[in-house]
């Protein structure tokens, strides 16, 4: 059975240390053979977190409190226009593999790949 992407990233900050989100292209290729090549889609996504203002911002936020991360993935959302139930699903997992909050309140058993799946897809005439 697949374990979900907060779960196993929660495994993996656990063996391999909160330094290794530090470097988003070593914490990329050691996730990917730690995953057994599974969740490549949450993947793209929390690196790009990883590489963007939004990461730092969660990081040296003073008050991390689900009201911010919220803000902080809707503004993740606009800006690079995930899917908004995805950009929530991965600014938590940031947030709770840094230890800034226990609970994920967006967290399900679908993974990001299933929630593209479910997007409306635009066929032109």
């Amino acid at each position: 059975m697949e374990k979900s992407f907060d779960s196993l990233l929660t495994a993996f900050i656990g063996a391999n240390g909160r330094e290794i989100l530090d470097n988003p292209d070593r914490f990329k290729s050691v996730f990917l053979d730690y995953s057994r090549n599974e969740h490549n889609a949450e993947l793209k996504i929390f690196k790009q977190l990883l590489d963007s203002n939004f990461a730092r911002e969660i990081k040296t936020h003073e008050n991390v409190d689900t009201l911010f991360l919220s803000s902080v993935a809707e503004r993740f959302h606009q800006t690079f226009l995930f899917d908004k139930k995805v950009c929530e699903l991965m600014v938590f997992a940031y947030a709770r593999s840094l230890g800034l909050t226990k609970n994920n309140p967006f967290e399900n058993k679908n993974s990001a790949a299933d929630k593209a799946r479910e997007l409306p897809v635009f066929c032109p005439r």
